[in-house]
């Protein structure tokens, strides 16, 4: 069984420059909405597209644009009328962000946890039959790894797994602006018993992707094409994406956890600077909970 281990920032965990990918292969992110992977690891995703990598941005819960229903509590925050319009103006969005990217975006029209309620009433096989040919054509698949505190991210990314076998090399990326609310200590997850899935291996080690400046500055004005979910962000968070960046940079990336086939091949170097142990939740120092971020 694979244990998805928290991973905690430091210079001295092991970097590395970019995926280790070659020209003409594939990489596949699996966002959970119209924004985490751009959020998440939008400059590394834009390194591998300048190098000419296949990245395809596959998003599980994009939802429905041609449906009436009344918007979530998210999407009237964001402005919205019905759950059609937040759907169209979302992808709208999120097809500006990934051209700026350099990445091909994939659209499924599942609801996430707002519209659909309890997980254990999506039925796993059409979830599973809509993402697996996209997945089958990837040399890498990245899904989210930490902080899988939003239920939608922890559902795909267990539901990824349970298939493990019928996929090539699978990886995971830190959630942000979901990890930066717990490092920061504005949101405190709740303890729970460790993801367990997969049959492969125990663990996987976090790395630090570092991209070039000029990847750096597409994310950021991909991030700004989202328009709407930056107007929901509400305060105390209302500064959360410039304070998300200037933590990356302080923490040394974006961060990624490659399996080992990967890892053996990346540019990795590490540094001999401090930093706290990276498996232990119990480390983690008090935090209050504040508004959930549906991003």
């Amino acid at each position: 069984m694979i244990r998805l281990v928290a991973p905690h920032w430091g210079w001295g965990n092991r970097r590395c420059r970019g995926l280790p990918l070659s020209v003409d292969e594939t990489l596949v992110v699996v966002s959970p909405h119209l924004d985490d992977a751009v959020f998440s690891l939008g400059a590394t995703l834009a390194e591998a597209a300048r190098k000419e990598i296949a990245v395809i941005n596959l998003t599980v819960f994009a939802g429905d644009p041609s449906s009436a229903a009344l918007p979530s509590s998210w999407d009237r925050k964001a402005g919205f009328s019905s759950a059609g319009a937040a759907a169209r103006a979302r992808r709208a969005e999120d097809a500006a962000a990934c051209a700026l990217i350099g990445m091909s975006p994939v659209w499924l029209p599942f609801l996430d946890h707002p519209y659909g309620g309890d997980h254990r009433d999506i039925d796993h096989a059409d979830v599973w039959s809509a993402v697996k040919p996209v997945l089958k054509r990837a040399d890498l698949v990245l899904v989210p790894g930490f902080p899988l505190d939003h239920p939608d991210h922890a559902w795909v990314t267990r539901l990824i797994y349970e298939h493990e076998d019928e996929l090539g090399s699978i990886g995971q990326y830190v959630e942000q602006p979901y990890a930066e609310l717990e490092w920061s200590g504005q949101r405190r997850v709740a303890e729970r018993e460790p993801l367990l899935v997969g049959p492969r291996r125990e663990s996987i080690p976090w790395t630090r992707s570092l991209p070039t400046a000029s990847a750096w500055v597409l994310k950021h004005r991909a991030l700004l094409r989202y328009n709407s979910q930056v107007r929901a962000i509400a305060s105390p968070s209302a500064r959360l994406l410039a304070r998300t960046a200037l933590s990356e940079f302080a923490r040394g990336g974006e961060y990624v956890a490659l399996p080992e086939r990967l890892a053996a091949t990346a540019t990795t170097e590490r540094n001999d600077a401090w930093s706290p142990p990276m498996n232990d939740r119990s480390n983690y120092r008090g935090m209050r909970r504040s508004e959930p971020v549906d991003c």
